[in-house]
């Protein structure tokens, strides 16, 4: 379970950990560990406001996702998303026209599931 820290400057600008700064947003993050990532905060509550409202915006998307596509009675994915699992988690590299091919899949899988 990932874990998200809100600091003020804390110094770690000048250690090892290397910034990360979403596009269009005016805050460094740093990823500690696979599970901890620290967000810096400069602006007070308007920071905070932003960052709790996006990770309520992902956690809400996300519950939706898992009911569309986990098939509790049978307790497993759906095919569609059991194949399109399989391709993303090839770590092998891909042609433009599988990247493509790729995208449309997801494209299809995401009208049927969640555009209805």
């Amino acid at each position: 379970m990932p874990f998200y820290n809100l600091t003020s400057d804390e110094g770690y600008s000048e250690s090892h950990f290397k910034a990360i700064v979403p596009p269009k947003r005016r805050r460094n993050c740093y990823r500690i560990d696979d599970e901890q990532m620290n967000i810096e905060i400069t602006r007070g509550r308007s920071d905070i406001y932003d960052v709790l409202t996006h990770l309520t915006f992902i956690f809400i998307e996300s519950h939706k996702i898992k009911n569309r596509i986990f098939i509790e009675d049978e307790e497993k994915f759906s095919r569609d998303w059991q194949k399109l699992e399989q391709a993303v988690l090839k770590r092998t590299c891909l042609s433009r026209m599988k990247k493509k091919s790729l995208f449309r899949m997801f494209l299809i899988f995401w009208e049927e599931h969640f555009l209805k």
